[in-house]
């Protein structure tokens, strides 16, 4: 149950993953099943990664199906062969290969609880962004709004710009990286329905694709002679953010 370990191995996964779609590597392929392996053992979020590895290969092999099966095939037996004992184990122990402790106690979440309680996208948003403490000391409520609206202009300009895009590897990589943030997001609202819980820690794994799909969304909206100047306007942004981050830290 370690996130610090997970979005490390789910970030080192996506970059692997990122450079067999421009030059496929049967050393880089073996990487990416060994990486699986040791990110299964760091927290149940990072099951997730499995269909991901999947579906990344039919990425990496548009046109040869059989050889994505073979070499997702691959990856999954030597993820398994690292991190399997752990499933036996907890089986024998506890009779699930998935044991999981603690929860809500709340139960499963009924399909008409699950969409008449729409705080949690909010919660899910804001907590993504920035929430102190004990999910207790919120950004400024106006900085959550800049973030939903730039949330809004890069997705519009990821569309943008992958329509504008001959190149299909740079098409199929923004597929990869759209997929990765998708899974966690979808897996928080599986975790939602499951475990009536949900925070923006479960899409931290994705956080460089994330981050990579903000910036190339926002790119595409500016002119090419400003993009460099727009590269240093994002860094000090982020980095006043964190700022604004650590005084609220030190308030607790």
């Amino acid at each position: 149950n370690n996130d610090s370990l997970t979005i490390f191995l789910w970030s080192l996964l996506v970059y692997l993953i990122l450079l067999e779609i421009r030059q496929p590597s049967m050393r880089r392929q073996m990487m990416v099943g060994v990486t699986l392996g040791l990110g299964l053992l760091t927290k149940a979020t990072f099951f997730l990664a499995f269909p991901l590895v999947g579906l990344a290969f039919l990425l990496i092999y548009p046109q040869d199906r059989a050889r994505a099966v073979l070499q997702a095939g691959t990856a999954y037996v030597l993820a398994l062969l690292i991190s399997g004992w752990w499933f036996v184990a907890n089986l024998l122990t506890y009779g699930s290969p998935w044991y999981v402790i603690g929860g809500t106690g709340l139960g499963p979440a009924t399909f008409s609880e699950f969409f008449t309680i729409s705080k949690f996208y909010g919660w899910l948003f804001k907590s993504y962004w920035g929430y102190f403490g004990w999910m207790e000391k919120p950004l400024p409520g106006p900085l959550y709004l800049v973030f939903l609206g730039l949330g809004a202009l890069a997705i519009l300009g990821v569309i943008l710009d992958a329509k504008r895009s001959r190149d299909s590897q740079y098409r199929r990589s923004l597929g990869f990286l759209a997929l990765s943030a998708g899974t966690l997001f979808f897996g928080a609202i599986w975790f939602r329905i499951v475990a009536q819980t949900g925070q923006g820690r479960y899409l931290f794994p994705s956080i460089v694709p994330i981050t990579i799909l903000l910036w190339i969304g926002l790119r595409a909206w500016v002119p090419e002679k400003y993009r460099g100047w727009l590269a240093h306007g994002t860094l000090l942004l982020f980095a006043t953010l964190s700022v604004i981050g650590f005084s609220l830290v030190r308030q607790l």
